[in-house]
């Protein structure tokens, strides 16, 4: 047996202890080889609300294998690429034993694979060329001439294969011939929305794309199960768009009427994430995603701060964020429902000894200025197992003012690059920045700055 093969071994018997000691279900394991001239590195992948997600990668070894193991596996898709442009899907199970071997041009082989995974090896063998035409993952001449009646011939060829869709697996059936529709969609607009060196006239169109538009897409929410949800979303709003009768619109309206061709809260959440490159003034982004926002998820929504941040400098007379943190009674609190006060926030946590330091002072400043329309916001970052402790150390300290509960180094945290606590902010009547990093309430210039910020 060869020293490479020797460590190959070693490696996958070091990987399935590690996981099995630590998971009561087996791990999942992928291996095989990568047969190219140069393998590089192996990434793997989940789907999450429709997107691709790297959860592990490995260096293929120097005679092409490769092994993956990977805990906590939940039944469905996932990806395996070795260049982050092709991606092929699997079905995957807890503790199922994938063997593979991968070669030039997104193609693949599997070894005694499961029911699921054949017909998916079947589909991708069918489709992988035509897919790559119309990204344009290949160099490639084609026009839609070519391109049309060999993507009606896989359009025939793929109602069969859903036809052998009757695997002991049910839920997989009917995931698979939804796959293989949404697959079709998205190479279909795909090949019209990437340049081409011809394209064809609406009159030329092929009878597959009068079926696309639909009143209400994708409302049960399955496409968020495949990692191209994200593009296909994308290439559907266009192809709406372009098709539509509507005039210019202005940006946010734009994001109302395209939010509103999908009827699953996630999916509108996406298209929003999908279009905040298009935005490059700040008060254009909040205008038009502010009504929006609440069909944001959480990682959705980080993506969104992540980039209102990117059009921020803050500056004094810049708008703040509008965190919202719910009270003591659960109740939210955003920076919005305090206009017309000054607002000092003071950004702590219980385990902090510094921020405790300055409670004697803040408790003061508050006392001095308790006539004045200044509101004084204190946000802990405690995480979610200590809020009761929170809640406990506020009764016990008679801390005043408004107390929110931010569940650790959220939103604020992150948007504010605040890395060290205590740190405190000021925000005037109208919620725009004074400054992201004021004096503490132990220093006189605080209070300064607060009679200051009133008087402008």
């Amino acid at each position: 047996m060869s020293k490479n093969k020797l460590r190959l071994l070693s490696a996958a018997f070091g990987v399935f202890a590690m996981l099995t000691t630590h998971a009561a279900v087996p791990p999942t394991i992928i291996q095989g080889k990568v047969n190219k001239e140069k393998p590089g590195t192996l990434y793997f992948y989940t789907v999450k609300e429709g997107e691709m997600q790297e959860y592990a990668h490995t260096r293929v070894g120097a005679d092409n294998g490769f092994i993956m193991g990977i805990s906590a596996v939940e039944e469905g898709y996932y990806y395996v690429s070795d260049n982050k442009r092709d991606y092929i899907r699997l079905y995957l199970k807890p503790g199922e034993q994938v063997k593979m071997n991968l070669s030039e041009d997104a193609r693949y082989e599997l070894v005694n694979p499961s029911a699921e995974n054949k017909l998916l090896l079947e589909w991708a063998n069918q489709s992988v060329d035509l897919r790559r035409k119309a990204l344009m993952i290949k160099s490639d001449t084609a026009t839609y001439v070519s391109f049309f009646p060999k993507f009606e011939q896989m359009e025939k060829s793929a109602a069969a294969l859903k036809a052998k869709a009757t695997t002991s697996n049910k839920k997989f059936n009917e995931l698979f011939k939804f796959t293989v529709d949404a697959d079709l969609e998205l190479i279909a607009l795909s090949f019209l929305y990437t340049p081409h060196p011809k394209h064809p006239s609406k009159e030329q169109y092929i009878k597959f794309y009068s079926g696309i538009s639909q009143a209400s897409k994708y409302c049960d929410g399955k496409i968020l199960k495949l990692g191209e949800a994200g593009k296909l979303v994308g290439f559907y709003t266009t192809w709406s768009l372009v098709n539509s009768q509507r005039g210019k619109m202005e940006q946010a309206e734009m994001l109302k009427w395209s939010t509103s061709l999908f009827c699953n809260d996630t999916l509108k959440g996406m298209q929003i994430v999908n279009s905040l490159r298009g935005y490059k003034s700040y008060d254009k982004l909040v205008a038009a995603v502010d009504p929006l926002k609440k069909y944001l998820t959480k990682d959705q929504l980080a993506a969104y701060t992540e980039y209102e941040k990117s059009l921020r400098s803050f500056k004094a007379g810049e708008p703040g964020l509008n965190f919202s943190y719910p009270d003591m009674t659960g109740k939210s609190v955003s920076l919005k429902d305090l206009k017309g006060k000054v607002v000092l926030v003071d950004v702590w946590a219980t385990w902090c000894g510094p921020c405790k330091a300055e409670i004697p002072s803040l408790k003061a400043l508050e006392k001095e200025m308790h006539d004045k329309d200044v509101a004084f916001v204190s946000i802990s970052v405690d995480v979610e197992k200590d809020k009761e402790k929170w809640k406990e150390f506020v009764e016990k300290e008679q801390l005043t003012g408004i107390q929110l509960f931010a569940t650790g180094w959220s939103d604020i945290t992150k948007y504010y690059n605040i890395t060290g606590i205590p740190r405190f902010m000021v925000f005037d009547q109208q919620g725009n920045i004074v400054t992201i990093d004021a004096p503490r309430p132990s220093s006189p210039d605080l209070k300064k700055l607060l009679e200051k910020t009133l008087k402008n």
